[in-house]
């Protein structure tokens, strides 16, 4: 299993948080303030220099108001070599 942030699933999810947060018109340092999180780890985030975690996921599409299978089901439209 592949865990690297460079994993075409999760540069998926991260381009589609980043593609939602910018819909709703939040900045990153207005959603860090909305999640309760400094701006910082949002931007590392979606900069793909960290991983999120399944609960941060979650905190993270509650945020958005999407419905964090919206995210799953990202992940699971990409194809990944083995």
């Amino acid at each position: 299993m592949n865990k690297d942030i460079n994993n075409p699933r999760h540069q998926a999810l991260i381009k589609w948080l980043r593609t939602v947060r910018n819909d709703r018109g939040l900045t990153v340092r207005e959603f860090g303030e909305l999640l309760g999180e400094p701006f910082q780890l949002v931007h590392k985030i979606e900069k793909g220099r960290r991983n999120i975690s399944a609960c941060e996921l979650v905190a993270y599409c509650e945020a958005l108001e999407v419905e964090p299978k919206e995210a799953i089901d990202i992940m699971t439209n990409v194809q990944v070599k083995k």
